[in-house]
């Protein structure tokens, strides 16, 4: 399938089909005329699906302390992954393009722009003064105090993947249970030529008995290439940060597979040189399955961005083991300025050199 970055992932070149939405809001008129209040957001800060989600549930969640309606464009490339109409119709509504415009122009006098990245900010005594009923707010929200611990589950629900890509993850798991259980075969004729070399099946599920660990490896042109987005504080995260979790891992568990996900495959396996002894398989994409996977996996290496921390977050089991790189924002820049660490990594999560 095809890999898309986040400026180029968008409904029209979705690999699946992407549910319908319905009552969108095609006149501002139906705003004016309501007495509910609204927070909108043309979620414009970045179109990275894991920053999409960090401003969708900042936004979410302040509209819901607010007592407010979320508005968002219909064409947000996040409706490839998740189908806010199926739980959440009443608190997050649809406006066309049109409608998104026209707010965008009517609301920049008293739009609210959270300058730090990275920073939590109380909003709630400044909304919906002077008899306001609609309210802008643009940012990044990368500060999980918007929804963590309280909304926790609230966000696992918001942010569950539609059912294509669903079946995606399930297929690649399970061609994953194959080759490991192909892995684990014991020959038992050794004398005959190896055409005709037999093999006996292990009892055990191998699958169920191995440790899948998911690895996402970010090395995209917004950081390799990118010089403000350096000089800001992002960081690549070195090779070495990956393999060294990988042998950590290794040494802890017997029974070990990795999975590695990744917005530059080929630079992947050229760098990782992952041996024939280490059961490991590369992610094919797009990027909502590739996130899907490593959120289903027993524990995962996540890189620098949101895109790894989401797949961490997210994580279906109930207690994963999860690794960061511990020198993320660069040293002295701008964005470790604008982080509280403790705000950003969970306590439960393990950070590595």
């Amino acid at each position: 399938m095809a890999r898309f970055s986040g400026n180029e992932a968008s409904l029209e070149n979705c690999p699946w089909h992407v549910t319908s939405v319905e009552n969108v809001i095609d006149d501002v008129e139906i705003l004016e005329k309501s007495e509910k209040k609204y927070i909108f957001s043309d979620l414009g800060y970045s179109h990275g699906l894991g920053n999409l989600m960090f401003q969708l549930a900042g936004l979410y969640s302040i509209s819901q302390e607010s007592r407010a309606i979320l508005l968002i464009p219909m064409s947000t490339s996040l409706r490839r992954a998740f189908d806010f109409q199926k739980n959440f119709n009443n608190s997050i509504q649809f406006v066309d393009a049109k409608v998104a415009k026209r707010l965008s122009n009517d609301l920049e006098p008293t739009r609210i722009t959270m300058t730090s990245c990275c920073s939590y900010r109380n909003l709630t005594a400044i909304l919906f003064n002077n008899n306001r009923k609609i309210e802008k707010i643009d940012g990044y929200f990368q500060n999980f105090r918007y929804f963590h611990p309280e909304s926790e589950k609230t966000m696992k629900k918001l942010f569950t993947f539609v059912d294509p890509v669903r079946k995606l993850v399930d297929e690649f798991l399970e061609n994953v249970g194959i080759s490991l259980t192909v892995r684990s075969a014991r020959m038992i004729e050794t004398n005959v030529a190896n055409d005709d070399q037999a093999f006996e099946m292990p009892e055990e599920d191998a699958f169920a008995k191995t440790m899948i660990v998911g690895v996402h490896i970010r090395h995209g042109m917004d950081i390799s290439m990118n010089s403000r987005n350096r000089k800001h504080g992002h960081v690549d995260t070195p090779i070495e940060y990956y393999k060294r979790a990988i042998e950590q891992i290794s040494n802890v568990y017997e029974n070990v597979a990795f999975v590695i996900c990744s917005d530059d495959v080929a630079w992947a396996r050229r760098n990782l040189k992952l041996g024939k002894e280490t059961a490991h398989f590369f992610c094919t994409g797009p990027r909502e399955v590739d996130m899907a996977i490593l959120s289903s996996c027993d524990s995962v290496i996540i890189s620098t961005g949101t895109f790894g921390w989401w797949s961490a977050y997210l994580n279906v089991n109930a207690t994963p083991d999860i690794y960061y790189y511990k020198h993320w924002p660069a040293p002295g820049s701008v964005m470790e300025k604008m982080t509280n660490k403790s705000e950003y990594f969970m306590k439960s999560w393990t950070a590595l050199e």
